[in-house]
């Protein structure tokens, strides 16, 4: 998200393409990342980067090792051995990393939520984040959104 906005902040245009693995087949990536009249600012992210098939590994390490300017690839990764050398093959490249633990503790989840919303400039009481969390669930995309819509949707 903070790739995403950061894009957005200095290109408001700037075409986010959020694509599971799956949706990323031998040749999609530089289909994607083929030169564009306009120059466009483009952010793809790709989920579960781990699941890529071995062709589409091929396509994105090529990629890696000679990046386009204008396009930002986010590669969403579990963690682990599965898909371990493209990992390996962005730390070479320079590629920034940001390590996701797993949160398991309740007051993890809970400092996470706390941490979202004063990343989007609000607070909520110690009561309005647990309640957030018992009704959304341990998933930290979900707790994530739920914190921008209602920041969104709720004045002060």
């Amino acid at each position: 998200r903070q790739i995403v906005e950061a894009a957005r902040a200095d290109d408001a245009d700037t075409d986010v393409r959020d694509l599971a693995s799956s949706d990323l087949q031998p040749g999609t990536l530089a289909e994607l990342t083929s030169p564009s009249l306009f120059a466009e600012r483009k952010v793809l992210v790709v989920r579960n980067a781990h699941d890529l098939s071995a062709d589409s590994v091929k396509d994105v390490k090529a990629y890696i090792a000679s990046p386009v300017e204008e396009i930002t690839l986010v590669l969403l990764h579990a963690g682990g051995a599965k898909g371990k050398g493209l990992l390996d093959a962005a730390r070479k490249a320079g590629a920034r990393e940001v390590a996701c633990p797993k949160m398991t503790k309740p007051a993890d989840r809970l400092a996470f939520v706390r941490s979202e919303f004063r990343g989007l400039g609000r607070s909520a009481s110690p009561e309005a984040c647990q309640a957030l969390v018992d009704a959304i669930g341990s998933d930290l995309r979900e707790l994530a959104s739920a914190c921008t819509q209602l920041t969104a949707d709720v004045e002060g």
